[in-house]
């Protein structure tokens, strides 16, 4: 399994990526730039793109992206492993998770990021990770860890997960009291109060892997999962009803976000699917006809109804969209050299944020 072989990758190095745009030339339409910087661990990224009409764009580095300037920033302090969740509550505030126990804290939008000790050992990795304001948050990880912070993480308190015992993907709180895990053995647990206690609720599926979570209010949630499982819940977990797919479709799918009750979207194996009535169908969209490699969406974020992202573990791929899924683009071309991604985060329709192999890339053009 793809996650037993993640406990023990390593990167061998790691690198904050900024997006940026660069105008180069005079004269005419200058070519977007292209100093790239050296790629995560695992390969180098793409050349950058010529300019129009006056001018050509900037010489292309190592890393990078068609299209894309980027470059390379060094923090001080020491980064993690395969870094597998991202969660911001502001352009400022945000916190990555991933193996050997990482966990990294920025005030400043990533220009620093600082290790956070989660006080149980370097054995455990987490998956997800989620904040309901800058100081309250919730991690999950391997052997049904679930650590709490409520001061931004200057201490983690590790919480009983109950029957959740294996390994948790994915964590959702709607408010500082009321959230959702999801993990391994069809395993979903929920809590009412903060996660002093957790119940297990029953999935209505069996032995299947489930990746994430989504809850728009209380009561209104999905979970994705392994073989094209999609979840719907109406109350809070009570009851969790299996969702139709379009005929002959088969995918792992492995993210899910909804900006409503009614609208939503789920990625997984070479799959986006998009529903607009709360899952009562769904509608299989095109990938860019440009991909010519297969890959694994991991995760997807939307800003807004239109407005969204998606990230690939195999190749490094990064997806937008405009229009809802009507039509996905290439912010970041697909090229079997490139680190792979794993998570995904937007705190505005600019500023956003993807982390995997020992990376983290960020824009401040919406990736554009």
């Amino acid at each position: 399994m793809w996650e037993k072989w993640l406990a023990t990758s390593k990167a061998i190095d790691v690198h904050v990526l900024l997006w940026c745009s660069e105008t180069s030339g005079t004269g005419g339409n200058g070519g977007v730039g292209g100093t790239g910087g050296t790629a995560g661990d695992g390969g180098s990224g793409g050349t950058a793109a010529t300019g129009g009409d006056g001018g050509s764009g900037g010489s292309g580095g190592s890393g990078g992206s068609t299209g894309s300037a980027w470059v390379e920033q060094h923090p001080d302090a020491p980064l993690g492993d395969t870094l597998r969740d991202v969660h911001f509550v502001d352009a400022n505030t945000g916190t990555v998770v991933g193996a050997d126990e990482t966990i990294l804290r920025t005030t400043d939008g990533g220009a620093t990021w600082t290790p956070q000790d989660g006080g149980i050992g370097s054995n455990y990795y987490f998956n997800g990770v989620w904040f309901t304001d800058a100081n309250t948050g919730t991690v999950v990880g391997t052997s049904g860890t679930i650590l709490r912070t409520t001061d931004g993480g200057a201490t983690w308190v590790k919480q009983d997960s109950g029957d959740c015992f294996e390994i948790l993907n994915a964590v959702h709180f709607v408010d500082e009291n009321t959230g959702t895990v999801v993990g391994w053995g069809s395993h979903i647990c929920r809590t009412t109060d903060g996660g002093a206690t957790w119940t297990r609720q029953d999935s209505g599926v069996v032995g299947t892997p489930l990746h994430d979570v989504h809850f728009v209010d209380a009561n209104i949630g999905t979970v994705v999962g392994h073989s094209t499982t999609i979840l719907r819940t109406t109350d809070g977990g009570t009851t969790w009803v299996r969702q139709d797919l379009p005929s002959g479709l088969f995918a792992d799918f492995y993210g899910v976000w909804f900006t409503d009750a009614n609208t939503g979207t789920v990625v997984g194996e070479d799959t986006i699917v998009r529903t607009t009535n709360g899952g009562a169908t769904w509608v299989e969209q095109e990938l860019p006809a440009t991909n010519t490699l297969p890959f694994v969406l991991r995760d997807v974020f939307f800003i807004d109804t239109n407005t969204g992202w998606a990230v690939a573990w195999t190749h490094g791929c990064i997806l937008g969209t405009k229009d809802g899924g009507t039509t996905w683009v290439h912010q970041r071309s697909c090229e079997a050299s490139l680190t792979e991604l794993y998570g995904v985060w937007f705190s505005d329709a600019n500023t956003g944020w993807a982390v995997g192999l020992g990376t983290i890339l960020h824009t401040t053009t919406g990736g554009n």
